[in-house]
């Protein structure tokens, strides 16, 4: 069967609920038309790179999440340092179906707690359960997760030397939405680890082993117990919900190239735009307002689908991937390459990994710096990241929140 035959099929099954099923790139074929099958027995043991991509709106956009598993997949594949080992790359495949409140959720997903209420009081019966427990986290939980933590369809734990073991070997990459799954995902394990008899200790060593790779995430990341790694913009402008600090980058206009944040242990690399337009010396972007024409307006192109003639370029929310693109700033460029080692020596990591004995994941330091260079990179981006920190602090705290106000009233909503 085609990946759209059991998308079709478990759309019926499903009634209106959502659902997800794990997808990876096979070759081009008649039953595959599109490059993409659906990714069956996974073994718990098996060293695996999971994509969660962002979605928007209700429906099955199996395109954008084929195109970050192409990147991905063709990252891992072609390394040199993975020839010959078996390293699987699968994307989770959402369907988010008709009752599922996104509304609700962008408005309160960096609060569990609020989320919670409004779904008591905001939201019709109907919507509040796939909306608090959404049948699609249950899905990409039951396929990559479970067994790696337990045996017997759930009902029996592993050792808390086995579940880490099994858990190092997987590595989550989220882009937008994806990082608030992966929270979702993390707090669901955590639960199921505590029904299992897993003691609080042993489960803190098995979320510790998890890496969490995240591209423009749009989560409350301090909440997270995992090695939750961000990968952002500060003029990413895409939602309502921005800390103090990244607004007060966007209002000072700093061309600070990239930092690390020295908040939620440090896990936050920022640079000051992916664009290099109107920074490191370059001209600003030149908007001409014209009037649209009735065939520019019919036969535009698909939104994505760039003339095969023009560069591709990245705007300031999107996947970054991992391939230098031409409109990148140096900053985006260094906060890439970071990102590139932090997911190699993940993967490493996961394949180190042995029977007698679970092999801890490195610290960020050494996950993102592969060379002395890289090494003083880094650390010029924290300390950086620290002046910057303490500047914020002794700013105008009136102007700040001023600016906050009138941002968030003419900021773009989720999509």
């Amino acid at each position: 069967m085609t990946v759209f035959s059991v998308i079709r099929q478990k759309i019926k099954e499903s009634q209106g609920k959502s659902f997800a099923l794990l997808g990876e790139r096979t070759d081009k074929t008649s039953v595959a038309p599109h490059g993409i099958k659906v990714a069956e027995n996974i073994s718990p043991e098996e060293t695996a790179v999971l994509v969660l991509g962002g979605f928007g709106g209700q429906g099955v956009h199996l395109r954008g999440y084929n195109g970050y598993l192409k990147k991905t997949d063709e990252f891992i594949k072609t390394h040199p340092e993975f020839q010959g080992k078996n390293v699987r790359v699968c994307v989770a495949v959402c369907y988010i179906g008709s009752y599922y409140d996104e509304k609700i959720i962008q408005k309160c997903m960096y609060d569990k707690r609020m989320l919670a209420k409004a779904c008591t009081k905001d939201i019709a019966d109907m919507y509040r359960e796939e909306t608090l427990n959404p049948g699609y986290i249950r899905d990409i939980f039951n396929a990559a997760f479970l067994p790696r933590i337990s045996r017997k369809g759930g009902t029996e734990r592993l050792s808390a030397e086995q579940a880490s073991r099994n858990i190092r070997r997987l590595n989550i990459i989220t882009h937008c939405h994806g990082s608030y799954d992966a929270l979702c995902l993390e707090q669901m394990m955590l639960e199921k680890m505590s029904e299992l008899g897993y003691a609080p200790s042993e489960q803190r060593k098995v979320v510790r082993s998890l890496l969490v790779l995240n591209y423009a995430p749009v989560c409350a990341q301090d909440m997270a117990k995992s090695q939750f790694i961000s990968i952002e913009s500060a003029a990413d402008d895409h939602n309502r919900y921005q800390t103090d600090f990244k607004e007060y980058l966007q209002m000072k206009s700093f061309d600070f190239g990239l930092i690390r944040m020295p908040k939620q242990n440090g896990n936050i690399l920022m640079c000051t735009k992916i664009d290099k337009s109107g920074i490191e010396g370059n001209p600003p972007k030149v908007v001409i307002l014209r009037p649209v024409t009735g065939d520019e307006i019919f036969n535009r192109p698909k939104a994505g689908r760039e003339k095969k003639d023009e560069p591709r370029k990245l705007g300031e929310h999107e996947f970054l991937g991992f391939k230098k693109v031409a409109n990148m700033s140096n900053g985006a460029v260094k906060m890439q390459s970071f990102a590139n080692n932090i997911l190699k020596n993940a993967v490493l990591n996961s394949l180190a990994q042995n029977k007698e004995k679970a092999v801890p994941l490195p610290p960020l330091r050494k996950l993102a710096c592969d060379t002395p260079e890289q090494y003083a990179e880094f650390s010029r981006a924290y300390l950086k990241g620290w002046q910057l920190i303490i500047r914020c602090i002794h700013s105008n705290q009136k102007k700040l929140a001023a600016f906050i106000r009138y941002h968030q009233a003419h900021r773009v909503e989720l999509g």
